[in-house]
């Protein structure tokens, strides 16, 4: 699953909330490609971002009959939510979903 520019901040700020300790390196890696993209990464944090961060971007659909995929921190993927609703408000491209 290929992310949008706002997939992809949304499921970085959801690791940074929820996820990644503060202090850890990873972090510091993450809140630079929120600010500045990825293009600013230097070629190891841009081998870390490739091989460890980016990989946790998304996640299976929480639905037990659903094998599709959905951004980092979402319950359900675009077609579940359309059926069985969402925790919480998010964002797709932006466009505020409820």
């Amino acid at each position: 699953m290929e992310l949008s520019e706002n997939q992809n901040k949304e499921a970085l700020n959801h690791l940074l909330d929820c996820v990644i300790n503060p202090e850890d390196k990873v972090s510091g890696i993450i809140r630079q490609i929120i600010g500045q993209g990825v293009d600013s990464l230097s070629k190891n944090q841009k081998h870390h971002y490739d091989n460890t961060i980016k990989p946790s971007l998304v996640e299976k659909c929480s639905s037990t009959s659903c094998n599709q995929p959905t951004v980092a921190g979402r319950a359900h993927c675009g077609a579940c939510a359309l059926e069985y609703g969402t925790d919480s408000e998010h964002i797709t491209d932006g466009e505020t979903v409820a």
